[in-house]
C-alpha cells in the first residue's frame, strides 16, 4: 500500500506545480488511489471479522471440552488432555492475533478516510477556481501556494507513521512480556519434566513430588498466560462488551495492586458499537494503569455513562498526581506515549479527552465521545 502522504512526496520531487490544472489532476489520481486502498482495507477488515467469529466459536468449544476434562480427568488419556489444552490455548492466541490485526486495520482505515476527505475538499476548491480544469490557468504561487496542501498531506502521512510506530511499540511490549512471563515458566516446565524423567527410575517418591511441582507450574503458567492475553486483547469485549470487560479488569487490577477500584455504569451492560468498545477500553486501561502504577493510588473510581448519543468515561483516583502541562508537552513530543495514545483514541472516536491533576491531589481523566458517529 502506498498510504497517505504519497501526494506530498510526489509534489516535493518535481518542484512547484505548473498550474491549477496539473495539481487538480494529481489530486484526482491520488483520490482514486486512496479509494482503491480503502476498498482493500475494508475487504481485509471484513475477512478478519469473519475469521475472528469462527475462532471465537472454536474457542468456546475448546474451553467447554477442557472444562469437561478437568471435571473427569480419570476418563481421558494423557494425550487427549494435552491435545485439549493445546487446542484451547491455540484458539485463544489465534483469536487474539486476529483481533489485534483487525484493530490495526480499523485504525488505518480511519487515517485513510481522513486523508480521502482532505483530498475531496482540495478537489472541490480547485475545481471552483478559475481555470481549475483547463490549461492556461493561473499559475500557483510556487512553494508558498502549494504549502497548505502539501502540509496537510504530510500531516496525514505523520498520522499513519504514528499508527505504525504504535504497532511496533505494542509488538515490543508483547515480546518482552512473553519473554519475562510464559517463556520463563515454560523453561521451568521443561527443566522439571527432565528431573522427573531422571527420577522415575531411581526415586519414584521424589519423582511424584516433582510431578506435583510440575503440575503447579503448568497451572500457574496457564493462568498467567490467560491474564496476559486478557490485558492485551480481552476476548470478552467481543463476547460481552465494554462494561463486563472493565468489571473483570478493575477486579484483577485492584487485587494485584491492593487498591479499591469501583466501577459505576448507570446504563448497565448495554453494548456500544463494536468499533467504539476497544478504544474506550484502551483509554480506561491506560488511565487505570497510570493511577495505580505511577500515581500509587489506593482508591479509584471508574464511571461509564451513556447519555443519549454521548458516552462519558471518567477515571478518578487519590494518587500522587502530576503536572498536567508538563505531561501534555511530553505527549506532544511523543515522550509520554500513554497520554498520547489516549488523545489519539479520543480523536479517532471524534470526541475529546480532558486531564485534571495536581501533585498530591490525585487525577481525573475524562473521555467524551459521540456514540452515533462510531457506528
Amino acid at each position: 500500500m502506498g498510504g497517505p502522504g504519497g501526494m506530498g512526496q510526489t509534489g516535493g520531487g518535481g518542484g512547484p506545480w505548473d498550474d491549477n490544472a496539473n495539481f487538480l489532476d494529481a489530486c484526482r489520481l491520488e483520490y482514486d488511489q486512496v479509494a482503491r486502498e480503502l476498498d482493500e482495507i475494508r475487504m481485509l477488515i471484513k475477512q478478519s471479522a469473519q475469521e475472528l467469529e469462527k475462532l471465537n466459536q472454536r474457542k468456546v468449544l475448546a474451553a467447554a471440552k477442557t472444562r469437561e476434562m478437568e471435571e473427569k480427568l480419570e476418563t481421558f488419556s494423557r494425550q487427549e488432555i494435552r491435545a485439549s489444552y493445546l487446542a484451547s490455548t491455540e484458539a485463544e492466541m489465534r483469536a487474539f492475533m486476529i483481533g489485534e490485526q483487525r484493530d490495526q486495520l480499523v485504525a488505518k482505515e480511519q487515517v485513510f478516510i481522513r486523508y480521502q476527505r482532505f483530498l475531496q475538499r482540495a478537489l472541490e476548491v480547485l475545481a471552483a477556481m478559475p481555470g481549475g480544469g483547463a490549461a492556461g490557468a493561473q499559475p500557483w504561487a510556487g512553494a508558498t501556494g502549494g504549502a497548505p496542501a502539501a502540509g496537510a498531506a504530510r500531516a496525514e502521512g505523520d498520522a499513519l507513521a504514528r499508527v505504525i510506530q504504535a504497532q511496533e511499540e505494542v509488538r515490543e511490549r508483547v515480546a518482552q512480556r512473553l519473554h519475562d512471563g510464559p517463556a520463563q515458566s515454560l523453561a521451568n516446565v521443561v527443566l522439571t519434566a527432565e528431573i522427573c524423567e531422571k527420577l522415575m527410575q531411581t526415586d519414584a517418591r521424589r519423582a511424584q513430588g516433582e510431578l506435583g511441582n510440575l503440575k503447579g507450574i503448568v497451572n500457574q503458567t496457564l493462568q498467567d498466560t490467560r491474564k496476559f492475553i486478557f490485558e492485551l486483547r480481552p476476548m470478552t469485549l467481543d463476547d460481552l462488551g465494554l462494561v463486563p470487560t472493565l468489571r473483570r479488569y478493575v477486579a484483577d487490577l485492584g487485587a494485584r495492586y491492593q487498591a479499591q477500584i469501583s466501577l459505576v455504569a448507570p446504563q448497565g451492560e448495554q453494548r456500544l458499537p463494536r468499533r467504539m468498545e476497544v478504544p474506550v477500553f484502551r483509554v480506561a486501561q491506560e488511565a487505570l494503569t497510570n493511577a495505580v502504577q505511577h500515581g500509587r493510588a489506593t482508591q479509584v473510581r471508574v464511571t461509564v455513562a451513556a447519555q443519549g448519543d454521548t458516552l462519558a468515561l471518567i477515571v478518578e483516583d487519590n494518587g500522587t498526581g502530576f503536572d498536567v502541562e508538563q505531561a501534555l508537552a511530553q505527549a506532544a513530543s511523543r515522550q509520554a506515549m500513554g497520554i498520547a495514545s489516549m488523545q489519539e483514541r479520543a480523536e479517532m472516536l471524534g470526541g475529546w479527552l480532558r486531564i485534571e491533576s495536581a501533585r498530591g491531589h490525585g487525577s481525573r481523566v475524562e473521555l467524551s465521545a459521540p456514540i452515533a458517529g462510531s457506528r
